[in-house]
């Protein structure tokens, strides 16, 4: 075509140097950054957020109970093994 290739190279080139004008390539760059900064602080947050909601509903109840019933679970424990002394034992004849 008459007008082909020409034409072509002169919009490619106008694309190029608009695009470099208007410091496209740093402003998209920046952009992206930005956006994964943003990003990876809300994974940050919530994860935390997270692992705080699963230890206060999963993990400290669970160690409150046994931090509060240790003292108590041990006397118990000692007072079935004395128990189980106790019990007078029968000697099988052989």
């Amino acid at each position: 075509s008459m007008m082909g290739r020409n034409w072509r190279e002169r919009l490619a080139e106008q694309i190029v140097k608009a695009l470099k004008d208007s410091q496209f390539e740093e402003n998209l760059i920046s952009s992206v950054r930005d956006y994964w900064n943003h990003i990876l602080e809300q994974f940050e947050r919530n994860s935390l957020a997270l692992e705080n909601k699963v230890y206060k509903e999963k993990i400290d109840p669970v160690s409150a109970i046994a931090s509060n019933d240790s003292e108590r679970l041990i006397q118990q424990n000692n007072d079935y093994c004395q128990f189980l002394d106790a019990i007078p034992r029968i000697s099988s004849p052989t």
